[in-house]
């Protein structure tokens, strides 16, 4: 299109022809759209307008001459030759005005704040400077929120740099006004007022009250006016999802995006969170309904912009209170709802969740054995979770009361005399529905809400906390951990089952017989003695020494993740020689399930076989624990497989990030008598700068976590001081000859060679001309190179150097980090806190059973080793580095009846191949076995490079590889009858 008309006189004929063609070019790509982007020389498509306020724009201002191609209109660079930019003009400056251009897109009203930034723009920081004072303002601004500057040192920085720099230096002298400039980049809050006992939002109809219309209570603090009881913060969504278009980057690479959450305040409202939620319903609404015109900055265009609520993730007390329904007392589980199987243990005075037997197949034998659980058989099924559309007839009518009861002060007096206790009177038109149900949830305003499948997440990281606390709290008799006591065993006797484990008189104490679930001394002391001296790889988990006392008997301290990792690694190596047999798998088959159920990469055909183990695996432990253990979260894990089935992994769907973003939230706190107010203010400004960073290369966004290890590791970093050695000629072209198999280009003469050896001993078998392969391939190799080249034959510079063969000379390290790993050397190792020597490597290669076999079998075989030296091969051009390791012999290497791999160090094997490719090695690590010293237990390291590619920022949570494989098949539930509940090998308890 042509341009010409640009330059030209603003009354001129051609000018105007081309305002026209202009405009009407943009109608055609923006149909959709009332508004377009004005090119005029002061709004330079910063603000947008209506066609006939943008034809007066161009005509009173004229049209912006560095507009060159119209993206912002519809055009493609493909469209339009565009001259380049001045190179010498600095890149900063472009950032700058582009950053404004995408925050301001929606803007219909130029505001004063975009004015100040565009000033701030055209000014150079100081003469000469590469930066102008908004980029410049806005790094340092980036490295006050990065490292936690006050406001105070912010400020004296500020000063003491408007004095240091060049006398006519643009930089802005306090923080006041730099906060001040960079708000209008800012997305804003919104603050409503709320009633002191949460019973209505002060917005729309009860906009100007001054009084709670429920209960009466002044919206203003005592004695004072204009200064509410309690206020909301607010964070609307769709300036947020604008904004998230409006970046060309974050547009691309958009897929999903988080909604705005409620700040909820030192107390929390519980079941009234609906009327704090009444903004954002209503947000939703909007999204749902109608819609929000958004112009994506990467495809250039103008889009209609809708969005769905899938589901919440909360924890599970949060999970009542959104949802409505109980989750507590007898029908505390929100799938089983009104049918859950739960009863009242009268000494503990709590309710347990039993009859997991009724989710075992219908002609299971052990729905019929009456003695192994509560003496009676399980003739029911699993009902059907209720349906959104169900549960929304359900409540039908249903009425919701907001607002906290207060109590008098005669309720809450400590010295009130006792009452007589008399019969409270039921409600007049008491709702059967209450026992269920505590609301309908104000989310079912949306249209959609009740037709989805799953609509409240159970949360998995809580969920495997609790039951992990559970489980080695009982095992280990830990106070306040453990599900065992005395009122547990005294409910057994209310129940009539277990009669071994029950009380038994001895003089004037309780005797409590020693149950099979729990450990002696000795066994507790190589449980923590596991724990506490083993060594994992860097990165791997806390320090378990700090956490772990053998003397006092204590587990202190562990956080979430903590029990993540003991849950799915590290439980099963603690109790691999604990315990009875059947008790000890049916734990490990407990960390299997969670181990696969956390497994980023779900195979759906499997997800019924894993169903099945959990439940085999819950009537297992009813057998041998007592009811008392089997609180909801225990009976939560049998419904986990079935969102997973609905939802998807659940690294997509738990609670750390939202854990690790409350701490972040809590770190903005700096003046705690006004919490709320700092954390909306460092969230806004968070927010500008984040989508600030995605115009400078060099800054770092805040809110990305930080990698332990920078962008070399994953190409390869020594860890260490070089020390320069000669090695052994024979160790050396061991490596040598490593390199050349597993190098690409190598491989045609590799096959070469093998055809020529196979023509000139044709009787021979094939391990004898692997052998022989071995042998002379290097010499072969470096011979066939040189002939090539003496005949004038393109070969690439990669296999003339490799034919040269790597210098005699050989770089040493102590530690290496590579893919995402740091791996050390076994003498590094023995000085350190950590293991990170550990090796595996699966290679297919040639099997013999002996030196005479004569048919040797090719496949794949996993070796396990030690890394003895790190060598970084100098090929002239390019090093590559290789690992020197002590391997295991294959005899050496075993499964267990657990599932476990040991390996036998004492057996080392493979002598002639030592050497494996650094970028090959797959780091484990070992943990000596409780019952042979001499035997180590293989512990998987997770796999990190998942953390990059196209799928985008990942949890940082780590994915386990199952160390043990023990899984409970749902037909074989052990059925023996001389099975006991106790121990003989052991001392009771007397109480």
């Amino acid at each position: 299109m042509d341009r010409s008309w640009i330059s030209s006189n603003r009354l001129s004929k051609a000018y105007g022809e081309g305002v026209n063609a202009f405009l009407e070019f943009a109608q055609i790509n923006n149909p959709n759209s009332d508004v377009i982007p004005c090119p005029c020389v002061e709004c330079i498509n910063l603000i947008h307008h209506s066609i006939g306020n943008v034809r007066y724009h161009l005509f009173a201002r004229g049209f912006d001459e560095n507009y060159k191609v119209w993206y912002f209109h519809g055009e493609t660079n493909s469209e339009v030759e565009v001259n380049c930019p001045d190179e010498n003009r600095p890149p900063e400056f472009d950032y700058t005005k582009e950053m404004l251009r995408d925050a301001f897109t929606y803007v219909e009203k130029e505001p004063d704040s975009l004015k100040s930034l565009l000033e701030e723009c055209d000014k150079p920081l100081y003469e000469g400077s590469n930066y102008n004072a908004l980029s410049g303002l806005l790094i340092f601004q980036q490295l006050k929120g990065q490292f936690g500057w006050s406001d105070a040192s912010f400020d004296a920085l500020l000063g003491a740099l408007k004095k240091i720099l060049p006398s006519n230096n643009t930089i802005l002298s306090s923080v006041y006004e730099a906060k001040k400039l960079l708000k209008g980049i800012g997305l804003q809050y919104e603050k409503f007022h709320a009633s002191e006992n949460d019973c209505v939002l002060f917005w729309n109809e009860h906009k100007d009250a001054s009084e709670c219309p429920t209960c009466g209570t002044s919206r203003w603090t005592k004695n004072t006016k204009n200064v509410p009881r309690k206020v909301m913060w607010y964070f609307p969504p769709i300036p947020r999802f604008r904004r998230m278009f409006s970046s060309p980057e974050i547009a691309h690479d958009l897929t999903w995006h988080s909604q705005g959450r409620v700040n909820e305040g030192p107390k929390q409202p519980g079941n009234n969170i609906d009327v704090y939620l009444a903004p954002l319903i209503a947000d939703l609404k909007l999204l749902w309904e109608t819609g929000v015109m958004t112009f994506d900055a990467y495809k250039k265009e103008h889009f209609n912009l809708r969005a769905i609520l899938l589901w919440t993730i909360n924890d599970f007390p949060a999970y009542g209170n959104l949802s409505g329904c109980v989750t507590k007392g007898y029908n505390a589980c929100p799938i089983c709802s009104e049918n859950t199987c739960s009863q009242w243990l009268p000494k503990s005075k709590k309710v347990c969740f039993l009859g997991h037997r009724r989710f075992l197949t219908p002609t299971h034998p052990f729905r019929k054995r009456k003695k192994d659980v509560n003496n009676e058989t399980e003739n029911d099924a699993p009902k059907k979770p209720l349906s959104g559309e169900e549960i929304y007839d359900y409540l039908a009518g249903f009425e919701n009361t907001w607002g906290q009861k207060k109590k008098s002060k005669k309720e809450t007096s400590k010295k009130k005399k006792p009452k007589k206790k008399t019969p409270k009177k039921k409600k007049e038109n008491s709702d059967e529905r209450a026992k269920f149900w505590h609301k309908k949830s104000i989310f079912f305003e949306l249209e959609y809400w009740k037709k989805l499948l799953v609509r409240h997440q159970l949360d998995v990281m809580h969920i495997e906390k609790n039951v992990c606390e559970s489980v080695y709290g009982t095992l280990l008799n830990l106070p306040h951990k453990t599900k065992d006591g005395l009122k547990a065993r005294q409910d057994l006797e209310e129940l009539g089952i277990k009669p071994e484990l029950q009380t038994q008189q001895k003089g004037n104490r309780l005797y409590l017989p020693p149950a099979i679930y729990t450990m002696n001394s000795s066994e507790k002391h190589l449980f923590y003695d596991t724990l506490s001296n083993m060594k994992v790889p860097d990165g791997y988990c806390s320090n378990f020494k700090n956490l772990v006392s053998d003397d006092v008997s204590k587990m202190n301290g562990l956080k979430s993740n903590d029990c993540h990792v003991l849950m799915q690694q590290l439980l099963p190596f603690a109790i691999k020689e604990v315990l009875n047999v059947k008790v000890r798998k049916t734990i490990i088959s407990l960390c299997h399930f969670f181990n696969e159920l956390c497994s980023k990469v779900v195979d759906v055909s499997k997800l019924g076989k894993l169903q099945s183990e959990i439940v085999s695996t819950l009537c297992l432990l009813e057998k041998y624990f007592p009811p008392s253990f089997f609180d909801v979260m225990i009976h939560l894990m049998v419904h986990l497989v079935r969102e997973v089935r609905l939802c998807g992994p659940v690294h997509f769907r738990w609670m750390y990030p939202f854990e690790r973003f409350m701490k972040t939230l809590k770190g903005y706190v700096r003046n705690h008598h006004r919490p709320e107010a700092c954390i909306a203010e460092c969230y806004v400004a968070e927010e500008a700068l984040k989508f600030c960073s995605n115009y400078f290369k060099n800054m770092t966004s805040i809110g990305n976590p930080h990698e332990r290890v920078d962008e070399r590791i994953r190409t390869g970093k020594p860890l260490s001081r070089a020390t320069i050695d000669f090695v052994e000629p024979k160790l050396l072209d061991q490596a040598h000859l490593y390199v050349l198999r597993n190098t690409a280009v190598v491989e045609p003469y590799i096959e070469q060679h093998m055809l020529e050896l196979k023509d000139l001993n044709p009787r021979r078998n094939d391990a004898w001309l692997q052998s022989q392969h071995s042998r002379t391939f290097i010499s072969w190799f470096k011979n066939e190179v040189e002939k090539r080249l003496a005949n004038e034959e393109d070969i690439c510079d990669s296999v003339r150097w490799l034919a040269k063969g790597p210098n005699s000379v050989v770089d040493k390290y102590n530690g290496f980090a590579i893919n995402e790993y740091r791996f050390h050397t076994t003498s590094q190792d023995e000085s350190r806190t950590t293991q990170c020597s550990g090796v595996s490597i699966v290679a297919h290669t040639m099997q013999v059973a002996s030196a005479k076999d004569t048919n040797p079998v090719y496949g794949a075989v996993t070796y396990f080793g030690r890394i003895k030296e790190i060598w970084d091969l100098d090929y002239h051009t390019f090093t590559i580095p290789v690992f020197m390791c002590d391997w295991v012999d294959s005899r050496g290497v075993k499964k267990d009846d657990f599932g476990f791999t040991v390996v036998n160090f004492g057996r080392l094997g493979h002598q002639s191949e030592r050497f494996i490719l650094a970028s090959q090695a797959r780091q484990v690590f070992y943990v000596q076995d409780q019952q042979d010293k001499n035997l180590s237990v293989v512990g998987f390291t997770p796999h990190r490079m998942y953390k990059y590619g196209d799928c985008g920022e990942a949890d940082d949570i780590l994915e386990f590889d199952a160390s043990a494989d023990v899984t409970q098949d749902s037909a074989l539930v052990n059925l023996d009858d001389d099975f006991k509940c106790t121990r003989s090998d052991d001392e009771g308890i007397l109480v």
